[in-house]
């Protein structure tokens, strides 16, 4: 019989083109994950270089900042006073000055206002040893009854300096009152106007006030007239504020004098004493204000403010600390994270988003 062979399709099952092939598809899926890796790297790379990159240009524009303000400023609104002329305080004006603008807001035009042995024309106002009432010349009175004293007791000022007057005949004006004149005439005009304070302390207990007298000329020694404020009760041996305003309505009103005095109804026996401190005047209001002077709240430099440091900035818009400044750190930008370390640390260490 004639026997007939068959053909067998034994190709597709051989075990080495089997493995062959296994082989292949694995070398592709795998270059194929190292090339979709390597892209993916790429783009992470490229993303966190630009979100360090936006980080270093924040941190080089909050530096500018700081530069710009790294003075240290005194916070808005705190106030000083201070002295127009530091270097003879005596006989300067003082201002209440707002230390974050350097605006002045107050000036106490009395001139040693706290009564410091100081020698003043009759025409400034402020504390002198003059003579009576009416003085016209700065030398002390011949028999010593203005003098400058010192408490032990600081004064209502803060300061213990005040200017005392011993009564006697010699000092008493012509109605028999005694006082102190703080300015004779001093020019004015229509439309000024003015306000005055001052702290005044007796042995005996009777009312003080401001006397404003008016006149038409430098030299004339009639008034036009004269006005007396309300008297102020004191207490033996105690401060009492007085205070006054005025506004010059009168054309003829040239020339005024200012004195603090007893009231029309009361005496001082002779021996007793009457002391003056902390006096105020102000132009331009009719406000009495409170008293200062140029040591009454000197210039505190510990109160300055002193610019912070730069905020921090990450990739996820927190405020936790980056480890390096990128602006000194370049190297940083160009270092990778080990791929074994966690997410969360990356960002620890100061790296943004990867």
């Amino acid at each position: 019989m004639l026997r007939t062979r068959h053909h067998h399709d034994t190709g597709a099952t051989d075990p080495i083109l089997i493995v062959a092939a296994i082989g292949a598809s694995l070398a592709l899926l795998i270059g194929g994950t190292f090339t979709v890796k390597t892209v993916t790297d790429s783009a992470k790379d490229s993303s966190a270089k630009n979100d360090l990159a936006a980080v270093a240009a924040a941190e080089d524009t909050r530096a500018t900042d700081l530069a710009i303000d790294a003075v240290p400023t005194y916070p808005a609104g705190q106030t000083f006073t201070r002295w127009t002329n530091p270097a003879t305080p005596t006989a300067s004006t003082s201002e209440l000055y707002d230390a974050s603008t350097g605006a002045t807001s107050r000036t106490n035009s009395a001139l040693n206002p706290a009564g410091a042995a100081a020698s003043l024309a009759k025409t400034q106002f402020g504390l002198k040893q003059a003579g009576s009432f009416g003085a016209t010349s700065t030398a002390p009175i011949t028999n010593g009854s203005w003098a400058w004293a010192t408490d032990a007791v600081s004064a209502p000022t803060g300061r213990s300096t005040y200017l005392r007057l011993n009564a006697s005949a010699a000092t008493k004006n012509t109605d028999g009152r005694i006082g102190f004149t703080l300015v004779d005439h001093m020019p004015i005009a229509v439309g000024d106007s003015m306000s005055m304070g001052a702290y005044v302390r007796t042995q005996d207990a009777f009312p003080m006030w401001f006397k404003k007298t008016y006149y038409d000329t430098a030299t004339a020694t009639t008034p036009i007239i004269s006005y007396e404020g309300w008297g102020k009760a004191t207490t033996a041996s105690a401060w009492t504020r007085v205070t006054d305003s005025l506004a010059v309505n009168n054309a003829s009103w040239k020339f005024m004098t200012v004195e603090v005095l007893q009231s029309s109804t009361s005496t001082a026996d002779l021996g007793h004493w009457v002391d003056i401190t902390g006096i105020t005047f102000e132009r331009g209001t009719t406000t009495v204000g409170s008293y200062f002077d140029g040591e009454t709240t000197p210039e505190d430099t510990s109160l300055l403010t002193v610019p912070g440091t730069a905020i921090p900035y990450d990739s996820s818009g927190t405020t936790s600390a980056l480890t390096n400044d990128l602006r000194t750190s370049g190297a940083l930008c160009r270092r990778r994270p080990s791929s074994r370390v966690p997410w969360r640390s990356r960002r620890q260490m100061g790296f943004v988003s990867w």
